[in-house]
């Protein structure tokens, strides 16, 4: 089935046709959807019913397995995203300027180094006869804002810190009255010491 990893197919053997169109469902149409995906997978309750349904399949330890087994294989990896990331920043590499002085993207070489995926938005050129004339509309492609995703992967890798500066007094309230010794044992216990008791002293008579 198209979009569905075959490691996930074989985690439907043994569902009954309702849990696998509730799994397909919601992997698919649903987006998510519990309630959803098990109205699309033809359980005939209706309000609450689909609700409670769509939880009850969800926490079937073999439809589980299903989604989840999809969605180990579909999220990115760290080292997946800072990739991405680092086509990003340097997709200039595959900007040219022609022989009139214009700007122009080398798709075939993304293509062949398997980096298409730093375009952002792409748009065609149409040409077109009105009046007799020739009219060119000429649409933009646009790239993944490299600086951003140096922005991205530097932080990632903390090359960017905060620093703050404060002038001033810093004041402490609460403490007022206490020794350096109590203050220390407070810091380190997170309490303060009580004061000694004595023995009880022997009424005179």
């Amino acid at each position: 089935m198209d979009g569905i990893p075959e490691s996930a197919l074989e985690c439907l053997e043994g569902l009954t046709l309702k849990q696998t169109l509730f799994v397909l469902a919601y992997l698919g149409p649903a987006n998510g959807n519990a309630t959803q995906a098990a109205r699309l997978a033809g359980y005939e309750q209706e309000g609450i019913g689909l609700r409670v349904q769509g939880h009850d399949n969800l926490t079937n330890p073999n439809i589980r397995a299903a989604i989840d087994r999809y969605l180990e294989e579909r999220i990115m990896t760290t080292d997946e995203i800072l990739s991405r990331l680092a086509d990003q920043a340097r997709s200039g590499d595959f900007v040219d300027q022609d022989a009139d002085g214009q700007m122009v993207f080398d798709a075939a070489a993304a293509k062949r180094s398997g980096k298409l995926h730093v375009v952002k938005k792409i748009k065609r050129k149409t040409r077109r006869v009105l009046g007799g004339r020739e009219i060119v509309t000429t649409e933009d492609l646009e790239l993944y804002d490299a600086q951003a995703a140096l922005v991205h992967l530097g932080k990632h890798k903390l090359l960017f810190t905060e620093q703050i500066r404060h002038t001033g007094e810093v004041r402490f309230t609460g403490f007022e009255g206490w020794t350096p010794e109590e203050m220390e044992e407070y810091a380190r216990t997170g309490q303060r010491p009580q004061p000694a008791v004595g023995p009880p002293v022997a009424d005179e008579e």
